[in-house]
């Protein structure tokens, strides 16, 4: 494996000078049994121009300036606030966002070419476990941190290369305009299943996504969540096959299921339960149910090799605080990792967050273990071979 990276390595380097074409990089690339999708990502992390992170590592580490990679939106707005900005006012230190997502693929093709840009990445429980079952990160320094916070964190979200930032939910939304209160509504994947009492077009997370909710149709065809695991890959394409007909449209990053509901183009899709709360707040007509809702959490993670890990760690611990916690779920509907969070919240708050005991028993909790797990003949998680089906069976 060291001698393969080493050459990937030098590969990369060459292209980084242009001492290599895209096609002769790629033609290569595959020679030494590196995936399509992290040769290209690797063009892409040799070729960018990323503007602020023109700085090298030494510079950065001088500066005192953490690059993390996150996501935008109204969730980016939110970790700004409770995230980076106090941060960055109580230490003194800059928190730069990187113009990349923190895709596994960006991230994989910076550690194997040797041309780590990130000192932090915001994955799901489910990216986190593949990148480190692939040797791709380094270990949280938890010794370094004040143990009182680090003991105050729900043990379930702490591990080795990964501490977990807050609890989200993927669950079934719909259109109360399609579905008012005075009838009935659809309240599990069964229902979502159900053409015949639940009619109109439909949504739901494609298989490629971060992570990709392959338990659904499993459960909504009558498998016990306690029989999920371990999953029957074979047998959950199948379900999707036979309903393939019913799927208007395959939701990830470019479809956004709340959206497409509420400009009447789709009746039920799966939306996120963050995404809903702000819905219910700008009182916009979606139902949700929490009921056998896919329960995650998203983690930081170091990548092996980043220049600023020591303030990766100091800026994990910062938000694994009670009061940060609560803060950041407050502006953001998520759950906190940290229970006292949940004393600092409102009850209005506690009642829609995720951490929340009441919630968390009508929801699933995914098994970051089984799609974590590497398979040694194949060098492929279990989410890995997931992507592989998907970009056949999509076709």
């Amino acid at each position: 494996m060291k001698n393969r990276l080493d050459d990937y390595r030098r590969l990369a380097d060459d292209l980084d000078r242009r001492k290599l074409g895209r096609r002769a990089f790629l033609k290569r690339a595959a020679a030494l049994g590196i995936s399509p999708m992290v040769a290209e990502a690797t063009i892409r992390v040799v070729g960018m121009s990323v503007p602020g992170l023109d700085w090298g590592a030494a510079q950065a580490q001088e500066n005192g300036r953490l690059v993390v990679a996150s996501w935008g939106g109204e969730f980016g707005d939110a970790q700004r606030v409770a995230h980076f900005q106090p941060f960055m006012q109580e230490t003194g230190i800059d928190v730069v966002l990187a113009s990349q997502s923190p895709e596994l693929a960006l991230l994989e093709a910076q550690v194997t070419s040797g041309n780590v840009e990130w000192d932090l990445a915001n994955n799901s429980l489910v990216g986190a476990a593949t990148v480190a079952s692939k040797g791709l990160l380094q270990p949280i320094d938890y010794a370094s941190m004040d143990q009182s916070i680090v003991n105050g964190v729900d043990p379930f979200v702490r591990s080795e290369f990964a501490c977990g930032i807050y609890y989200w939910s993927t669950c079934l939304g719909w259109s109360t305009l399609d579905f008012p209160a005075s009838g009935p509504q659809p309240k599990t994947w069964g229902d979502f299943w159900d053409t015949t009492k639940f009619t109109g077009p439909r949504g739901l997370f494609s298989m490629d996504f971060e992570p990709p909710p392959l338990e659904i149709p499993l459960l909504a065809t009558g498998v016990a969540p306690a029989d999920i695991y371990p999953m029957n890959i074979d047998q959950a394409f199948g379900v999707l096959t036979d309903f393939r007909d019913e799927i208007q449209t395959w939701l990830g990053w470019t479809a956004d299921g709340m959206q497409l509901m509420m400009q009447g183009e789709l009746s039920l899709a799966t939306i996120g339960n963050g995404n809903y709360a702000s819905a219910v707040k700008d009182g916009l007509p979606v139902g949700m149910s929490f009921d056998q809702g896919m329960l995650y959490y998203d983690a930081w993670v170091i990548p092996k090799g980043a220049p600023n890990a020591a303030l990766a760690n100091r800026f994990i611990e910062f938000t694994m605080r009670p009061e940060v916690q609560a803060h950041f779920s407050s502006l953001y509907a998520v759950g906190a990792v940290t229970p006292a969070a949940n004393d600092l919240l409102t009850p209005q708050q506690r009642a829609v967050s995720l951490s929340n005991p009441d919630l968390k028993s009508r929801m699933f909790e995914v098994n970051v273990g089984w799609w974590g797990d590497l398979d040694t003949a194949t060098g492929k998680t279990n989410l890995e071979k997931v992507y592989d089906r998907w970009a056949e069976w999509i076709l």
